[in-house]
C-alpha cells in the first residue's frame, strides 16, 4: 500500500463535501470528527479512521460558515459538474467542484484543502476558466469562490463581460504554448 500524500486528504475532503446540499444534506448530517462520515465511492476504502478524523477536524470548524450555509440551502446545486465548450478548433473542458444556485443566480465554488495563505494566481486562472466555460449555460453567473477548508477563507473571482476578450487571448497563448 502506497503512503498517503497531502493531496489525498484533499480528495477525501472533496468526496465528503460532494454530499453537501444534495437532497438537503447539511454538514452536520454528513458526519463529524466524533462520527466521521465515510464516502461510499472512489477512495473511501483507502482511508482509515485517522485520516477521516483529520479531515473532519477541519470540516467541523466550517459548520455555520456563510458559504457552507449557502450550499446547504441552495435552490439547486451540481457536484463535480463537467462542462465542455468549443474554442475555435479546440475543445475546452473543466470539472467544477460545486455549482450553486440561490435566488440571485449561480455561483461556482471550488474547495481547496489548504489555508487561504496558500492562495496562488493559478487558482484564480482556474476559476476564471470555469467561469468562462459556464457563463453561457448558467445565468446569471454571479462569480466563483475559492473556499479554503483549513481556515474558512474565501476568495471571490469574477469574469466580467469586458474581461472576456482579454481572457480569450490568454487562453489562445496558453494553448499555443501547450
Amino acid at each position: 500500500e502506497e503512503p498517503l500524500e497531502p493531496k489525498d486528504l484533499g480528495r477525501l475532503a472533496h468526496q465528503i463535501l460532494e454530499n453537501l446540499g444534495v437532497g438537503g444534506r447539511t454538514l452536520a448530517s454528513v458526519g463529524s470528527a466524533e462520527n466521521p462520515g465515510r464516502p461510499a465511492h472512489l477512495y473511501a476504502g483507502r482511508f482509515g479512521d485517522d485520516e477521516l478524523r483529520e479531515v473532519w477536524t477541519h470540516l467541523d470548524r466550517l459548520r455555520g460558515h456563510p458559504l457552507v450555509r449557502e450550499i446547504e440551502t441552495a435552490e439547486n446545486s451540481r457536484t463535480e459538474y463537467e462542462i465542455i465548450r468549443p474554442f475555435g478548433r479546440d475543445l475546452l473542458a473543466g470539472r467544477v467542484d460545486k455549482l450553486v444556485k440561490n435566488q440571485d443566480g449561480w455561483r461556482i465554488v471550488d474547495f481547496k484543502f489548504a489555508e487561504s495563505a496558500a492562495h496562488s494566481p493559478a487558482y484564480e486562472f482556474q476559476m476564471r476558466f470555469y467561469l468562462y466555460l459556464a457563463r453561457e449555460l448558467f445565468q446569471p453567473m454571479l462569480g466563483a469562490q475559492l473556499f479554503y477548508l483549513k481556515d474558512g477563507g474565501v476568495r471571490e473571482v469574477k469574469l466580467e463581460d469586458g474581461d472576456v476578450p482579454g481572457f480569450e487571448e490568454e487562453l489562445r497563448r496558453r494553448i499555443e504554448r501547450g
